[in-house]
């Protein structure tokens, strides 16, 4: 089941092995449990662009989540036990957008 923090972002509110009642969950399978912790696999694991798109897109994912600021993020769509990748945004904005805007008028 998920939740809303203060920052406004999705967290896990709780595990459970069968669903839950409400619509903010999504079945994912567990990678393995250790100590106090479950490791599981996010659904939600690709983002698709156009191809044209892509190459500066991946460059700008990856400059901009190794700072310490980490500004990628991701919209996801969960309902019903599904969770579907909606879109990624760098620095604030959707990435087509941004790649854009740093590419310059043409």
């Amino acid at each position: 089941m998920l939740a809303e923090d203060a920052a406004g972002f999705a967290t896990t509110a709780s595990l459970s092995l069968t669903p839950p009642g409400g619509n903010t969950y999504f079945q994912t399978p567990v990678n393995y449990v250790s100590d106090d912790r479950v490791h599981v696999a996010l659904p939600f694991d690709r983002y698709y662009t156009d191809e044209r798109l892509a190459p500066a897109a991946k460059r700008a994912y990856w400059q901009h989540s190794r700072r310490a600021t980490h500004e990628v993020y991701i919209t996801v769509r969960v309902s019903k036990g599904l969770a579907v990748l909606e879109e990624l945004d760098v620095a604030g904005k959707p990435v087509r957008e941004f790649v854009q805007q740093e590419a310059g008028p043409r």
